[in-house]
């Protein structure tokens, strides 16, 4: 899709939600779409170490094929993830340039454990568009506490060999994030200081954002200890993006782990049908009015009280834009690394 066309979207999915429509003339603005439900980790603060069986595998690639085709020139992105991680999926990469072939950008989320130099290269040539590396410790006790099985020093290798492959390659592509949760119990300073001590590794290396997160409670999930907001805002995503488990099923945030939320599934149904049925036009009902919100785990959900700025909330606004509309390098200028 253009930056025009990205430009359009936004501005039908922004009158959209502030509107509070309840059928939506557009197609969703992203997709999540799990490529798979396995993780080789069991981290404390993520849900998918209570995935049954059942629950976990991997996506058809002609379940893929056929998503792509509807969606093509009328989404802009695909993130290639969500309960699971990603590079377990045998077929990652063609599933990249399938989307790419078809004007959608495409972002994975990966813990890097398993990014091998052929998987890195595979990565960059197939022309992914954003990845972003979940790495929650700037030692190797904190790291590895927080996430059980990996090994602090080869993760932080994979990620440094990757971005020397993409200098070396010369590759404009992919845009890349390397996300943080802090999660130690130590002071403000402490933290300061090894993340700046941290960063140092990266320097010459085409990392083009450090981003700090804040850990959120996956719909009432996990318990982060922060005091909830008295007030709630009517929730953005029911007016621009869908989930699409790796079995089909349909949902329409990524908080709602488990897909209590079903609105329908995507091996009989095309998505627009879903983006509009009947289920999805009541939950907007419903989150027309979000102090009044009675509908489950919606209303556990912390992404639902946050800050807001012209009634989208102002810790999502920034990435929004740049990933839809202005392209990535202008969320690098913009934002402070």
């Amino acid at each position: 899709m253009s930056a025009w066309s990205r430009l359009s979207g936004l501005a039908l999915t922004y009158s959209g939600y502030i509107k509070r429509v309840e059928e939506c003339s557009y197609y969703p603005t992203r997709l999540w779409i799990e490529v798979t439900s396995n993780c080789n980790l069991k981290c404390g603060f993520c849900g998918n170490r209570q995935l049954t069986k059942e629950q976990r595998g991997n996506m058809d690639f002609d379940l893929y094929r056929r998503i792509t085709d509807e969606c093509a020139g009328k989404v802009g992105q695909f993130n290639l993830f969500h309960r699971g991680e990603s590079l377990l999926h045998p077929r990652l990469a063609e599933m990249i340039v399938y989307a790419g072939q078809r004007g959608i950008r495409t972002r994975i989320n990966t813990n890097a454990t398993l990014l091998s130099n052929s998987t890195a290269k595979e990565l960059i040539n197939a022309q992914l568009d954003i990845i972003t590396f979940s790495f929650d410790g700037y030692d190797a006790e904190t790291y590895e506490a927080n996430r059980p099985n990996a090994c602090f020093e080869k993760s932080l290798g994979n990620i440094l060999g990757f971005l020397a492959m993409k200098k070396e390659l010369g590759s404009a592509k992919p845009f890349v994030g390397l996300e943080v949760m802090e999660i130690a119990d130590k002071s403000s300073e402490v933290f300061a200081k090894e993340r700046r001590a941290f960063l140092k590794q990266f320097e010459g290396l085409p990392l083009d954002k450090f981003i700090l997160r804040r850990q959120h409670n996956w719909a009432g999930m996990i318990d982060t200890g922060r005091q909830a907001p008295s007030t709630r805002i009517a929730c953005p995503l029911l007016w621009h993006a869908l989930v699409v488990f790796w079995d089909g099923r349909v949902l329409p945030c990524p908080q709602d782990f488990f897909g209590a939320l079903e609105l329908g599934n995507a091996n009989e149904q095309g998505i627009m049908e879903i983006w509009n049925g009947f289920e999805l036009r009541q939950l907007r009902r419903e989150m027309a009015n979000p102090n009044t919100l009675s509908r489950h785990p919606c209303v556990e959900c912390d992404r639902i009280m946050r800050r807001t700025f012209a009634g989208v909330p102002t810790d999502y606004l920034g990435r929004f834009l740049s990933e839809n509309v202005f392209g990535n390098s202008w969320l690098s200028r913009i934002l402070p690394h």
